[in-house]
């Protein structure tokens, strides 16, 4: 068929699956429903998130294709695909189980149809699902199939292994949804005490008044604290009525398309939590606040220092304004024209530091998304998987093609590590074709094994270590050359997940393997990108083209989140140096109007605040850019060391310089 972009449908795309079984949907394994229904006609099919889209589709759209028996299909050119006569309406988005984003390796993302396509167009390849009983375990069942299979290829996949991707993704999002979190939590934490410190600030310059009517210094500071017992309510509703009324836009990413019921929630226990957390922290902040007045004022009745920058300045070269603001960004003043220099710069420090952290880890990221390798496709194509016969001719025609740089052969088998089940690929030594890696080398002999950084984590192994592996009743030891990453190759396979060894190391282990896949590295340029684009179609077997993992695709479909986190974070610091200003302006009225009786012009007073909000704003830029940089490099590391891929952090120097030149002119 073709897509609505005009692309080719193929066997990659998806999985039709007639239910000729009732039970298979209802009481046998559930299928719940995203949108719209099940197919009731032999011309209608519903689609898992996965098949939709790969075939751009939703419910309501007629999808173009002719369905015809495994293995014609594959055999079709890119012009019978282009010419369907076929039309299914979509009905039904549903969940399933390999039906979520992405799938390379595989199998395709499941369709289903209605029984009575089956019936009226017989010939198909059969599946079958099983049902275990509570006390059977998956992989002896599936070795007792592998026996009674032989020695033909048996293809299994469990629900265990087609729920790994998933869940690895929905974990990489929630991580990446914790860091964003804890930034914001840490800022908006700092501008609350800001202006909690301002306004005790301000109501402190009225304590005189207060005592002269009598109230003591412990009913003063009595009476500030009866303010957090007021705002703290306000606060703790606050925050739960917004997390309700927010909460039809989450989950997000894959979660969202687990999510058949988006609607408004509220999840009482967790409320009830952040009520709790919240008004703690109010009430915290304000003894905070309050005890920092209490130093400020006690601060304010000792001797007071003569200023040391002021007389500096004067002394200079520096015009009067300049001077005259520089001396008002770093001096706290006293009493009443107390200003909060440091908590400013703090404030504003912070923002830019977090800002620029964001964008370190965001570059880093989009380099991630934009460098096949590094997420283990080291490789431009991969023709075949486990459903595919032996290619080996296939291979030999590739090699003599001037187009592809490197061919190698290759197949996938199950091993057993210490008693764990890991997915193995197996590749020919000597194609010039390895996996990439992070530490050490891929495998080049039989006694060689590389395994993927999160299975290595799992094992508590390195690079020289020796571990036994096993296919049914072989064992045979072999050394860890190297550590590395995967694409998805297979059911429980994935970034940092898996293993690999060379096809003679497999041999050891399973007499005549079956070369079911073909990796191919293509030469660059346009002649190279052909041979991907001819391989993508017309092969007797799927084909498979660099795409995300799991993992990835997880963390790119939160979408513009860290543009979101970086563009509150920039309130924040926007706010501090307003709130700081206003409150310096505010507080030192006298002092301008001294300057303007001894000849200040309104322009000459504006250009001091001016200077006043550069010097502010240039030292936290000084300070905060470079702490910035590290930060977002050691929270990329620690997300590649979560991911298994390699570490290489970009540093975008010129939205960096950007960022710095942008604070200083707002």
């Amino acid at each position: 068929g073709v897509r609505a972009d005009g692309l080719p449908i193929d066997g990659n795309d998806l999985l039709p699956v007639a239910l000729l079984d009732e039970r298979f949907g209802r009481d046998f394994n559930t299928l719940p429903m995203v949108r719209g229904r099940m197919p009731e006609t032999a011309t209608e099919i519903a689609l898992s998130p996965l098949a939709a889209d790969n075939l751009e589709a939703g419910i309501g759209d007629t999808v173009m294709m002719d369905l015809v028996p495994y293995p014609e299909a594959a055999t079709d050119s890119i012009e019978d695909h282009r010419r369907p006569t076929g039309r299914f309406a979509v009905v039904g988005i549903v969940a399933v189980q390999g039906g979520f984003p992405p799938v390379n390796g595989g199998s395709p993302a499941p369709a289903f149809l209605d029984g009575s396509f089956a019936e009226a167009n017989p010939g198909y390849a059969e599946l079958l699902f099983v049902r275990l009983v509570p006390t059977a375990a998956p992989p002896a069942f599936v070795d007792r199939l592998q026996e009674l299979g032989a020695p033909d290829q048996v293809v299994t996949a469990t629900q265990a292994e087609q729920a790994v991707p998933v869940q690895r993704g929905l974990d990489v999002q929630a991580t990446a949804l914790r860091v964003f979190a804890l930034l914001v939590v840490v800022l908006a934490l700092l501008l609350v005490f800001q202006a909690l410190r301002r306004r005790m600030a301000d109501d402190a310059a009225e304590d005189p008044v207060w005592q002269a009517l009598g109230l003591t210094p412990g009913e003063l500071r009595r009476s500030r604290m009866a303010i957090g017992a007021v705002t703290a309510p306000i606060a703790a509703a606050t925050t739960a009525l917004t997390a309700v009324a927010l909460s039809p836009l989450f989950p997000v990413g894959v979660g969202r398309d687990l999510e058949v019921d988006a609607g408004v929630r509220a999840d009482g226990r967790h409320l009830i939590v952040g009520v709790l957390v919240v008004l703690l922290t109010v009430v915290v902040l304000h003894v905070v606040a309050a005890a920092g007045q209490a130093r400020a004022d006690v601060a304010a009745r000792r001797p007071r220092r003569p200023a040391r920058l002021a007389p500096l300045l004067a002394s200079s070269t520096v015009p009067t304004t300049a001077a005259m603001g520089m001396s008002m960004a770093v001096e706290t003043g006293r009493g009443a024209s107390t200003v909060p220099v440091r908590s400013t710069l703090l404030s504003i420090g912070i923002g830019i530091a977090a800002i620029v952290a964001v964008l370190v880890f965001s570059s880093s990221q989009q380099h991630l998304f934009d460098d096949p390798r590094l997420y283990g496709w080291a490789w431009d194509v991969q023709v075949g998987d486990a459903f595919a016969p032996a290619l080996d001719d296939l291979a030999d025609d590739l090699r003599d093609d001037p187009r592809a740089e490197a061919v190698a052969l290759a197949t996938v088998a199950r091993l057993t590590i210490e008693e764990q089940t890991f997915d193995a690929l197996a590749i020919d030594a000597d194609s010039g074709i390895v996996p990439t890696t992070t530490d050490g080398t891929a495998p080049s002999q039989p006694d060689e094994i590389m395994l993927g950084t999160r299975t290595a984590h799992r094992l508590g192994l390195a690079v020289g270590d020796r571990l036994p592996a096993e296919i049914g009743a072989r064992t045979v030891d072999l050394t860890v050359s190297g550590i590395g990453v995967f694409p998805d190759f297979a059911g429980t396979a994935g970034l940092g997940a898996g293993v690999a060894l060379t096809l003679d190391g497999l041999a050891t282990l399973t007499p005549a393997p079956v070369t079911d896949t073909v990796l191919v590295s293509v030469v660059p340029g346009p002649e190279g990108q052909a041979l991907v684009e001819e391989l993508l179609v017309g092969q007797p077997a799927a084909t498979y083209s660099p795409s995300q993992p799991s993992d990835l695709a997880a963390l790119e479909r939160l979408g513009g989140l860290p543009s979101v986190v970086a563009f509150l974070l920039a309130l924040v610091g926007v706010f501090g140096l307003v709130g700081a200003l206003v409150t310096s302006v505010r507080r030192r009225r006298g002092r301008m109007a001294t300057l303007k009786a001894v000849g200040f012009t309104r322009a000459q007073v504006g250009a001091a605040v001016v200077w006043q909000a550069a010097t502010l704003t240039l030292v936290a830029v000084v300070v905060a850019v470079p702490v910035g940089i590290a930060t977002g490099r050691l929270l990329w590391l620690l997300f590649t060391e979560r991911l298994g891929v390699p570490f290489e952090p970009i540093v975008p120097l010129g939205w960096v310089l950007a960022l710095a030149g942008g604070s200083l002119v707002l």
